[in-house]
């Protein structure tokens, strides 16, 4: 600060903005002060006046950097005081200087409480719609990455994607659709394409965005070359043109010290071969894992499981028309994990059968079901608003009486024996 006179300087500083909790006040003569030993990840205020009777107080209040591990910072339904959301500047503006994050908006990214559904192990997850001409940044405070110079850190979170018109299916295609991670050291004042990761649709980024899986992957991304700075965090996705919707969710993030021999699992695919499943990874470090296979994302029962070093699995005699969760887990850290879902191929159906259309996709046809029209009318296909029963259910939409006559069939799959059975709905 600069001041005139010659009286010494008060200096206030507290926990909140009426000086009431914590405070501690100083004097000094000079034009300049420093605070130590504050607590990491905290606001402040500050507040000083020259030691006069009628000197008014000069008030500022700043944040300190969060300290590393930095562990799962979406606690609430509510995004985190010092997470700063921007909108409306390209990525490719902004690592050219042409424009800053200046403003910041309560919009974009939101808080997502479904990270369960997903099987996260936190309920709450960071989540932003790419749709339109959405550029949507996530910001996060300053992390100072005070370690030991040999030690590895990094930012790793669980990244799922998918349309916007069920969580269950991949994303739709779209060539415009980009998600990138950013670094900052200088406060957020500047980015550049060297400190960035980009996942797009055009072959010409880090990574393939149409590869990420609407089950939560990890993402690891090594931060070990900004070891003893202080960093922020960017997250921004984005779509250029009117197009598909589709949901983009982060969670489980962390941003901690590793072992670089048990760095999680990569890569993984699952390919349906009539009844069986190959499943696919790739590992950072240690090769050896654990693969279960269930039938819900939590995995409360285990239906198999198979160790292997090799990088791959194989699981067979499934059932027909069925989903299935597969879940990878490096043997090393039980909390290196990925995860990926089926569906396996249609084919004649042990009864009971039992549908509910909660795993069909809206608007469309419910899957290994025959469905036959007149005329294109009635419409008919599985709706997600206004159920009657759960959340979703097989409907037909209204005729028009210009087309007749209008005929609309829907054949259930093939049942390998019905001779006890009986039909209720």
């Amino acid at each position: 600060w600069q001041m005139t006179g010659t009286q010494p300087v008060v200096i206030e500083l507290a926990e909140d903005e009426d000086f009431l909790y914590g405070k501690q006040t100083y004097t000094t003569t000079g034009t300049s002060f420093t605070f130590n030993s504050l607590t990491p990840g905290t606001r402040y205020y500050v507040r000083l006046r020259q030691n006069c009777s009628d000197s008014e107080w000069n008030t500022r209040d700043f944040n300190t950097a969060v300290s590393i591990p930095y562990d799962h910072p979406f606690t609430t339904y509510l995004m985190p005081e010092d997470w700063t959301r921007y909108t409306g500047v390209t990525a490719s503006d902004l690592f050219n200087e042409y424009d800053y994050l200046a403003q910041p908006v309560n919009v974009g990214w939101s808080i997502n409480q479904r990270g369960s559904v997903y099987g996260m192990a936190n309920t709450n997850m960071a989540g932003v719609n790419i749709a339109g001409t959405q550029k949507a940044w996530l910001v996060s405070p300053n992390i100072y990455l005070g370690v030991n110079q040999d030690e590895s850190v990094r930012l790793c979170f669980k990244q799922a994607l998918s349309n916007s018109a069920s969580p269950s299916q991949s994303m739709f295609s779209d060539q415009d659709d980009e998600f990138i991670i950013a670094i900052s050291t200088d406060n957020g004042e500047t980015w550049s394409r060297s400190n960035a990761l980009v996942w797009n649709c055009t072959g010409d980024g880090d990574y393939d965005l149409l590869a990420v899986p609407y089950m939560p992957q990890q993402v690891t991304v090594d931060l070990s070359r900004y070891v003893g700075q202080t960093i922020r965090i960017a997250f921004y996705a984005a779509s250029y043109s009117a197009g598909s919707s589709n949901n983009l969710f982060l969670g489980d993030m962390k941003v901690e010290t590793y072992d670089p021999n048990c760095g999680g699992v990569l890569n993984l695919t699952s390919t349906i071969v009539n009844n069986t499943v190959d499943v696919n990874w790739q590992t950072m470090g240690n090769p050896q894992v654990t693969v279960y296979l269930s039938e819900d994302a939590m995995f409360t029962q285990i239906l198999d499981s198979a160790v292997s070093s090799t990088g791959s699995a194989q699981f067979g005699n499934l059932s027909y028309n069925s989903y299935y969760f597969i879940r990878v887990v490096q043997n090393c850290d039980e909390n290196e994990w990925a995860m990926s879902s089926i569906r396996t191929l249609c084919g004649p159906e042990t009864a009971p059968y039992i549908n509910d259309f909660e795993d069909e996709v809206p608007s469309t046809d419910p899957a290994c079901w025959t469905i036959m029209q007149y005329q294109n009318y009635p419409t008919i296909g599985v709706s997600g608003s206004h159920a009657h029963s759960g959340q979703k259910f097989l409907s037909w939409g209204t005729t028009d009486r210009y087309y007749e006559p209008h005929l609309s069939w829907a054949s259930l799959p093939e049942l390998d024996d019905i001779s006890s059975l009986e039909l209720a709905f």
